[in-house]
């Protein structure tokens, strides 16, 4: 693969990688809607900020508002879940550091990843309902950023 990626112009490269992100991306977006565990928001937040730094860094191969677009998705995406995985990680913190957390603070905690969950998870339901990752190939024109032939110069 690495050979090949090697004969491909920068737009197919930047292309692959699009692709191959967005797959992974679409894994973990399937996953997380379902199941919104501590490893389910944090898979699609890593998921989410790799497809969004591919998109980033070849932004130039792009009409600015499809890159801005898309971007945009992705920003509200990881605002819901930040906020549902910093709830995670101040209970595992309050259990690394041997803390037992009062009932008040529970509840509090239990709230916050609820209504960010929630609210997560609404974004996510809507992005399989619109057929997110079709939608961006369409939005970045993905589909047709021509790859060149085996063996022909480029």
């Amino acid at each position: 693969m690495a050979t090949r990626l090697a004969e491909l112009p920068i737009t197919g490269f930047a292309r692959e990688q699009l692709l191959f992100r967005l797959s992974r991306l679409t894994k973990e977006w399937r996953h997380c809607a379902r199941n919104a565990d501590e490893d389910a928001v944090h898979d699609l937040r890593v998921s989410l900020r790799r497809f969004g730094e591919i998109l980033r860094a070849f932004r130039r191969f792009f009409p600015k508002r499809a890159h801005q677009q898309i971007r945009e998705e992705i920003r509200q995406i990881m605002n819901f879940a930040g906020r549902t995985r910093d709830v995670d990680i101040a209970r595992h913190s309050f259990q690394q550091a041997g803390l037992s957390l009062n009932p008040r603070l529970e509840l509090h905690l239990t709230n916050e990843r609820a209504v960010a969950s929630a609210g997560l998870r609404a974004l996510l339901a809507v992005g399989l309902e619109t057929d997110f990752a079709t939608r961006w190939r369409r939005t970045l024109a993905l589909d047709s950023i021509a790859l060149p032939s085996p063996g022909v110069d480029s």
